[in-house]
C-alpha cells in the first residue's frame, strides 16, 4: 500500500501515548473517571489496561485476536468473508473489501451497559458500490437497531447511531472523513447523563445530549452492519487498532493518542 499521510479518527474510546492520568478536560466534570482507574493504554504494545473491554490490533499471525485478554476474538469463518492483512496506522491492519462483504463477527458478550468509549483508525478507499461504510456496529434487537454504530456516509460525512428499543437515533456529523488518508474516530456515551461525545482526528467535534441507549446480547461486527440478519453498510478500506473501553475518555487522552501516532 502506498505511503500515506496519517490522520486519526477517534471512536467511542481513546488511548494515550505512554501512561498518564486523567485531567479536568474529560467530556463532563461530573462524569470524569475515578482517580484510581488505570491510565490509558499506550499507542501500541505493552500489557492491556484494566479498563479495556476489547482491543483489536489486527497484528499477524492471528489478526482476529482480542488483545485485551477478555477473549472476545473476531470470527471470519462460516458464512463470513475474511479481510486480508494490510499495513495499518500503528502496525498491522486489515483490508476490508466491500465487493466481498468482508467483516469480522465477535460472538462473545461485549458489555456496553455503563459508560463506554469506542475508537479506531480508518483508511477510507473509494468504493464502486454506493452506500455507508461501517467501522463497527454492536447489534440491538432483531431488526436494524444498534447499541452503537459508527462509520462514514457515501459522501464522506461521519455518522453515529445510538439506539434504544423504543426507536433509532442517528446523528449526522458535519465533519467529513477524507479518502486515501488515515483518520481516527472516537465515540463515547454516558447513560447517567444520556450524552454522547464524538472526536475526529484528536479533536472533540460534537456533544450530543438527550440520547437514550439500550443494550442486549447482540453481536459486535467490525467492518459491517446487520439489518434483520442482512449484511449492510460494509467497509471499503483498512481498519486498525479498534478499542472499546468501559469508561469515558478525556479530550487530552484522545489528543495524546493522535500526537503519539505522529499525526
Amino acid at each position: 500500500m502506498e505511503t500515506v499521510q496519517r490522520a486519526v479518527i477517534v471512536l467511542l474510546a481513546a488511548s494515550g501515548c505512554g501512561r498518564f492520568g486523567f485531567d479536568a478536560s474529560a467530556p463532563d466534570a461530573a462524569q470524569e473517571p475515578d482517580a484510581d482507574v488505570e491510565a490509558v493504554q499506550p499507542c501500541a504494545g505493552g500489557p492491556p489496561s484494566a479498563d479495556l473491554l476489547a482491543w483489536y490490533r489486527f497484528e499477524l499471525p492471528d489478526t482476529t485476536i482480542d488483545w485485551s485478554g477478555a477473549g472476545l476474538d473476531g470470527n471470519c469463518g462460516d458464512e463470513l468473508t475474511c479481510p486480508l492483512p494490510a499495513e495499518g496506522a500503528l502496525g498491522g491492519g486489515l483490508q476490508f473489501q466491500r465487493s466481498r462483504q468482508d467483516r469480522l463477527r465477535v460472538r462473545g458478550p461485549l458489555d456496553l451497559s455503563g459508560d463506554f468509549t469506542a475508537m479506531g483508525w480508518v483508511f477510507l478507499q473509494p468504493a464502486a458500490m454506493l452506500g455507508s461504510r461501517t467501522i463497527a456496529a454492536k447489534m440491538l434487537g432483531a431488526d436494524d437497531s444498534n447499541t452503537v454504530q459508527f462509520g462514514i456516509r457515501e459522501g464522506g460525512g461521519l455518522f453515529i447511531s445510538l439506539d434504544s428499543l423504543a426507536g433509532r437515533n442517528t446523528e449526522e456529523i458535519a465533519e467529513s472523513v477524507a479518502e486515501q488518508t488515515w483518520s481516527h474516530v472516537a465515540v463515547a456515551y454516558s447513560p447517567g447523563s444520556s450524552t454522547a461525545f464524538v472526536w475526529l482526528n484528536g479533536v472533540r467535534i460534537s456533544t450530543l445530549p438527550g440520547i437514550e441507549v439500550d443494550v442486549d446480547d447482540g453481536p459486535l461486527l467490525l467492518g459491517a452492519d446487520l439489518d434483520a440478519d442482512i449484511v449492510n453498510d460494509t467497509m471499503n478500506g483498512v481498519l486498525d487498532d479498534l478499542r472499546f473501553y468501559r469508561r469515558l475518555v478525556s479530550d487530552s487522552e484522545v489528543a495524546a493518542l493522535v500526537a503519539c501516532a505522529g499525526l
